[in-house]
């Protein structure tokens, strides 16, 4: 059973990235956008020369989309996960765990206190 792309988000960590291997993979997807784009234009112009729909169906692979579609299902679009997974570490990279001591320190009494000079009162 195929999950959704939301499920496939959740697995998907890419924390554990180097800036440059980041960098590798935007440039993966920009390629990958441009491709598509050319192929879309390439399908549309095909459509508009070619008259008979099984001869267009060759040339413009929605046979083997259909054949794939009918052997796997419908399954998420790859880069769009990955995208996704990019945007989400962006997002995510910057939070701070609720249950870390970060921006706390104890005083004498045990007390929490805030590091934040805004925030002038102690917490229990």
């Amino acid at each position: 059973m195929m999950k959704s792309t939301k499920d496939l988000l959740e697995f998907l960590d890419l924390s554990h990235l180097s800036p440059d291997e980041e960098l590798a993979i935007r440039q993966v997807l920009q390629r990958d956008d441009n491709l598509r784009k050319r192929e879309t234009g390439r399908i549309r112009r095909l459509q508009i020369s070619i008259p008979d729909p099984k001869k267009l169906k060759v040339m413009t692979g929605k046979w083997f989309e259909e054949l794939r579609t009918h052997r796997y299902g419908q399954q998420s679009d790859v880069t769009e996960v990955l995208r996704s997974s990019m945007r989400r570490k962006k997002t995510t990279a910057f939070r701070i765990s609720p249950f870390s001591d970060v921006g706390q320190t104890e005083n004498k009494e045990g007390e929490k206190e805030n590091k934040d000079p805004q925030t002038k009162t102690s917490e229990m």
